[in-house]
């Protein structure tokens, strides 16, 4: 697989969990006016960000590809404290909400690792690398 092809499946993996994301939201707040209005603005907003990142990572952006993996080891970091706090709140009260919340988290963090190990790839190094010379 190609550095490129690597990249473009990040992106698309960041598309899907934007979707996934919106449908656990409709399923947690419920199917309102309001909450139907959020979940498209969020989903829409995270849309138009992943592609504008997955735009600068094609262009071969050496700026963009470093933000993105120290923002990727950041979310992981952070995702697994939240899941662990999540966990202990799972056993205070027992919610299905909490457990939702600890799934599209360990989403969130899988996607972080995968990102990093895509963005630190030795073909994708070299792809960003060729675009200096």
């Amino acid at each position: 697989m190609t550095a490129r092809e690597k990249l473009q499946k990040l992106t698309n993996g960041w598309y899907s969990m934007a979707v996934v994301s919106a449908l656990a939201s409709l399923v947690m707040n419920g199917i309102g006016f309001f909450s139907i209005i959020g979940t498209v603005l969020s989903t829409g907003f995270m849309f138009v960000l992943t592609w504008w990142i997955g735009r600068k990572l094609m262009n071969r952006s050496s700026l963009m590809r470093s933000v993105c993996i120290l923002l990727s080891v950041v979310g992981s970091v952070l995702g697994i404290i939240a899941i662990f706090g999540l966990g202990k709140s799972l056993f205070d009260e027992f919610s299905l909400k909490t457990i939702v919340e600890m799934g599209l988290t360990g989403m969130g963090v899988t996607l972080n690792v995968r990102s990093f190990r895509i963005l630190t790839d030795t073909k994708v190094r070299e792809y960003f690398q060729s675009a200096k010379s």
